[in-house]
């Protein structure tokens, strides 16, 4: 899963979304007008948004709109959110999992009408999602917050008025007016220019003289283009002095005047401050006015109602169509509230959460994985339809049991889950010492095929060797006996606890258990993966593709962090887990933050670029085995250009790197690039190398052949 949210907002006449993953937000745009507004509209041949509005020109019968009312409008809300996600997946280049809806105070009102809308987003595919009232939304939308605010949001359908607590928040009171809304300073404008068009209009708009049928779908079209015109009109004179526009082209040019427009919302106006006076008078501490909706757009809409609110400072947004998800971002961020520490179990292993009922939506973490401190192990819905993540203890462990499945229902107190302390971490790259001696061969291990991936388990007594399109072998490295043939694998890892083998495939990460305890399961990817890495903290993995896309993978959670499609082939973590490199198909390195995704720079190799590794401290990317660059001056930091320039290098568990030419290896200080230790071989150029974790052994692998060298002796 991914830790995507996509926060949205579906309104009346138009609707909104932005995906935030990290510290990150970005708008999600209509895909035909590229503008973050999007027309709340579909049609029958599965399009919504701006692509809606255009097709029901020519088939007006299949568009559909709002209408007010939840049941009717499921299939309209399902399509935009269903849209809207896909669009912010390609924006992302990643799934998008979690949804927070905006919703407004109806849905709160009825409960019927709230699990509707959660059903919703379970059938789009959303695997968890969440309501949020629209006024709490608005009110956090301002830079400056009050403690108290009355939010006035010109709705396309009505106004409503609430007075919002920001401690808690809470809607502590609020008042709806129909007749304040959008929708009617449209039918005043449209009876105003039916009337300044007369007789001329009048004969534009008539359809009695064609036949029946053909008159039905003509008075659709002239209906959709009437109100568009109003649109368009009222739009420009809100910044000219006068609008002119036509219905059609036959259709008299009609006028409208930015004092008919200041006439013509006289009485909106008058009922907003009527509104908006009455819940003052009850809520005398309101210290803040918060103006939103597209009525606000309007210059002398805004100033009018400044001038009839004296005493209290009012504030609009330069978008205030968008306030309601830019709002929902902020209490999106205000985490702890959502989070749910776990309750003392006396010491026990079993642990409870402090949830006043409900029901378990999902696990986050599988059994047997291992999980940080204070991670997020599960989200659970309670009563009231607000979701809850149970937070684990303030140490790292590793989940042992769960006690309840998906929608099972969850007790105040009731122990969910079982954990254990976390095993021994494997040794970190550069903590391990090791004696270098001349290099004896051990084991010679004969298959199929050349290699097109070696790897060794955590503890160093398995090897797994990826068959070039025929398969995958597991090894007894301390007998030479094969233990296991599996599937096809482009390219072989070990979990960090070493009790499952991940390989490559086709369209994904095939994960084998190796003990028998745990199932066989797939981590879905678009594309052949062909590199797989583990972070040193054992907790992201890098998973690359054949067609130069990077994702990285939380392997607690089971949940895909970010994905980038300029980065492929190879890949490296920073020795303190920080960043992600990744080479390009046309030579370039991509260094990321793991932890978002974020590019922080780009090296050009210039060459192919077969390995990736970085010096002990971080500062130093080694491209290859013939270069290394300061990722903190941006300057080459060493050149070996008596090696060929795509020379790959393995890692060493000492910080180093191993060089395997022909007939000679060499291990190298990645920092300066100073050769540490020089070995002659009877080898030639292999296809695949790795390193023991204890550095004391290499595989090296040829064409249907693995031999298993001694280098070295703990220090």
């Amino acid at each position: 899963m991914s830790d995507a949210v996509l926060i949205a907002d579906i309104g009346a006449a138009t609707s909104k979304a932005v995906v935030v993953r990290g510290k990150a937000v970005k708008e999600v745009a209509d895909p035909l007008t590229g503008a973050p507004l999007w027309p709340t509209a579909i049609h029958i041949d599965a399009y919504c948004g701006a692509v809606a509005l255009h097709r029901r020109r020519a088939d007006p019968d299949g568009f559909a709109g709002w209408t007010d009312d939840y049941k009717r409008d499921v299939v309209l809300v399902g399509r935009m959110l269903g849209t809207m996600r896909d669009v912010a997946a390609r924006l992302l280049r990643g799934p998008v999992d979690r949804l927070l809806l905006v919703a407004d105070r109806a849905a709160f009102a009825d409960p019927e009408h709230r699990r509707v809308l959660l059903e919703i987003a379970e059938i789009v595919g959303f695997a968890e999602a969440e309501l949020l009232e629209r006024p709490l939304a608005l009110a956090a939308a301002p830079e400056e917050r009050a403690e108290l605010a009355l939010v006035l949001d010109f709705g396309a359908r009505a106004l409503t008025a609430s007075v919002v607590r920001a401690a808690g928040p809470a809607v502590l009171d609020h008042e709806t007016d129909r007749d304040a809304g959008g929708w009617r300073l449209d039918e005043t404008l449209g009876a105003h220019l039916r009337t300044a068009g007369g007789y001329e209009l009048a004969e534009a708009l008539r359809t009695d003289h064609l036949p029946a049928a053909t008159a039905a779908i003509v008075a659709k079209r002239l209906d959709f283009e009437f109100a568009a015109t109003v649109q368009r009109m009222r739009t420009t004179v809100a910044a000219a002095d006068v609008a002119a526009d036509a219905v059609t082209a036959l259709g008299p040019v009609l006028e409208l005047h930015r004092d008919d427009l200041t006439r013509l919302l006289a009485p909106i106006v008058a009922r907003a401050l009527a509104t908006a006076g009455r819940l003052l008078q009850r809520h005398g501490g309101v210290d803040r006015i918060v103006l939103t909706g597209g009525l606000v757009r309007i210059p002398q809409f805004a100033r009018a109602l400044v001038d009839g609110l004296p005493g209290r400072p009012v504030t609009w947004a330069d978008e205030p169509d968008l306030d309601s998800v830019h709002g929902a971002v902020k209490l999106a961020g205000d985490a702890p509230q959502r989070r749910v520490a776990p309750a003392a179990a006396n010491g026990h292993t079993p642990l409870r959460w402090d949830v006043a009922g409900g029901r378990l939506v999902r696990w986050l973490v599988e059994p047997g994985r291992p999980y940080p401190a204070r991670a997020e192990l599960a989200v659970v819905r309670t009563a009231d339809g607000a979701l809850r993540r149970l937070r684990a203890p303030d140490a790292p462990g590793v989940l042992v049991a769960r006690h309840a499945a998906a929608g099972d229902p969850v007790l105040n107190g009731g122990y969910l889950a079982t954990v254990a302390a976390p095993p021994e971490p494997a040794p970190v790259r550069g903590s391990v010492a090791v004696r270098y001696t001349r290099p004896v061969q051990l084991q010679r291990f004969t298959t199929t095929d050349g290699p097109a991936g070696l790897a060794f388990s955590p503890d160093g007594r398995w090897l797994a060797y990826a068959r070039r399109e025929s398969g995958a072998d597991l090894w007894d490295s301390s007998n030479g006996q094969l233990s296991k043939v599996l599937g096809t694998a482009y390219c072989v890892e070990f979990s960090p606890d070493g009790r499952e083998l991940l390989m490559g495939a086709h369209s994904g990460v095939v994960v084998n258990s190796l003990t028998g305890d745990r199932a066989r399961s797939v981590i879905p990817v678009n594309d052949r993966v062909i590199g797989l890495e583990f972070g040193p903290d054992g907790r992201h993995l890098a998973i690359v593709t054949e067609g130069g896309t990077t994702v990285l993978h939380d392997w607690a959670t089971r949940r895909d962090l970010w994905g980038g499609a300029d980065g492929g082939w190879v890949g490296a973590f920073s020795p303190d887990g920080r960043l992600v490199a990744t080479s390009t198909p046309d030579g370039r390195v991509i260094v990321r933050e793991a932890a978002t995704g974020t590019r922080i720079t780009a090296v050009e190799g210039g060459v192919p670029i077969r390995s990736l590794g970085f010096s002990p401290d971080g500062r130093v990317i080694v491209i290859n085995a013939v270069r290394g660059w300061n990722l903190r001056t941006g300057q080459q930091a060493w050149l070996h250009d008596w090696m060929p320039a795509d020379q790959a290098a393995t890692p060493t568990p000492d910080g180093r790197l191993l060089v395997a030419t022909k007939g000679s290896w060499h291990v190298l200080e990645p920092g300066d690039g100073t050769v540490h230790a020089r070995f002659d071989v009877v080898y030639g150029h292999p296809q695949a190398l790795v390193v023991s974790p204890d550095g004391t052994r290499v595989a090296v692998g040829f064409e249907g052949t693995i031999f298993l060298v001694g280098i070295g002796e703990p220090a």
